[in-house]
């Protein structure tokens, strides 16, 4: 079996699909990529048996049928170290397949194609296509809050939510939460809920990159399809039931701060400098008209600063982690951003002014 393809063909393909190949792999033939070519169409398939990635080519100067698995990260290199705009020959001799472009000569080990893992393709519950900037958009806005290593295993990823026009994107660590929600052009027969693992999450967001046509997404019993174009992305959720976002996000703010969001985030950025490195506390004491916010080091370093707010009501005292509010004010979008807040002992609800698409819960700290 014999290929010839244009290098920059096969390197795009190979750089589509080696996020899900990890570098070091419980069984060898994880490590590989499965190329196949057939009537005019090259793809190439990687798993890691959570995740599979399908990346295709319509290449109408490809005639011949091939099958074969090689180390990815091998071909990767191979085709990055090869000059612009050459051909690359692929060829497969019993067990080895080999590459040829130009004067340089590569021989790779394969493994059998039939040993390859497949990924079932997930029982369709819900069916839906959506813009490929709401669903980055969505992901964006809540991704960020997800837990890293929590014991709650279904903090580790990223609720999705469809009901009727509405897709919904949660994250939470239990410290803080992210809300975002985007409108699909047409709704669905049912609402939805599954859990995306961390990687897969992060996974989807590289795939859509500044991709702007249509996604369709396939929720099936436990897995989800994308397909992003010529690309086909799968992967199993996380069996479990995420708690009640809704109960989380205050329903009775109380106060509504308007603040300018370019000016906080300078601010809080300042005082930041001397924050304790575990727990980033600063201090907000709200008064008529200004923000005051301020922060000590265990080594009795002190900083403050002041901004201007939009706010008449009685004097407040709180403190939040620093890192959570600014991890909230860069999702914000817009110039003025809306801090609700009930009291010092509850959560705030930060928002863009004038869009209710997308919150930011973070809980107080001990002051």
């Amino acid at each position: 079996m014999k290929l010839n393809v244009a290098r920059a063909d096969l390197l795009g393909l190979l750089q589509k699909v080696m996020g899900v190949v990890e570098r070091k792999q419980t069984l060898p033939i994880l490590g590989n990529v499965l190329i196949h070519s057939e009537q005019g169409r090259l793809s190439l398939t990687a798993t890691d048996l959570e995740m599979e990635l399908i990346a295709e080519a319509a290449l109408p100067e490809v005639s011949e049928q091939l099958a074969v698995t090689a180390p990815g990260r091998k071909l990767l290199d191979i085709c990055r170290s090869l000059a612009d705009g050459c051909d690359v020959g692929l060829l497969v001799e019993g067990d080895k397949l080999r590459l040829q472009s130009g004067k340089a000569r590569f021989t790779l080990a394969t493994l059998p194609v039939d040993n390859f893992p497949s990924f079932e393709a997930p029982a369709v519950e819900e069916r839906f296509v959506i813009d490929g900037s709401k669903l980055r958009r969505a992901l964006e806005q809540s991704m960020f809050a997800m837990a890293l290593q929590d014991v709650r295993f279904y903090l580790n990823g990223l609720l999705l939510e469809v009901e009727g026009t509405a897709l919904r994107a949660v994250a939470s660590d239990g410290h803080r939460l992210a809300y975002s929600e985007q409108i699909l052009d047409a709704p669905v027969n049912a609402q939805k809920q599954v859990i995306i693992p961390r990687k897969g999450v992060v996974e989807l967001h590289r795939l859509l990159g500044d991709w702007s046509g249509e996604v369709e997404l396939t929720l099936g019993g436990n897995s989800l399809r994308a397909v992003i174009g010529d690309t086909v992305f799968s992967v199993k959720l996380v069996d479990a039931k995420y708690p009640d976002y809704r109960r989380v996000i205050p329903s009775d703010v109380g106060r509504v701060i308007s603040v300018d969001k370019e000016s906080l985030k300078q601010a809080l950025a300042r005082v930041s400098v001397v924050c304790q490195e575990k727990f980033k506390s600063v201090r907000f004491d709200f008064t008529a008209g200004t923000l005051s916010l301020s922060a000590t080091s265990p080594e009795q370093e002190e900083a403050s600063d002041v901004v201007d707010v939009d706010y008449q009501g009685k004097p407040l005292e709180t403190a939040y982690n620093g890192s959570y509010i600014m991890d909230a004010l860069n999702h914000c979008g817009g110039e003025s951003i809306r801090f609700g807040i009930a009291d010092g002992s509850t959560a705030c609800v930060i928002a863009s002014e004038g869009d209710a698409a997308s919150r930011f819960v973070v809980m107080p700290l001990r002051l």
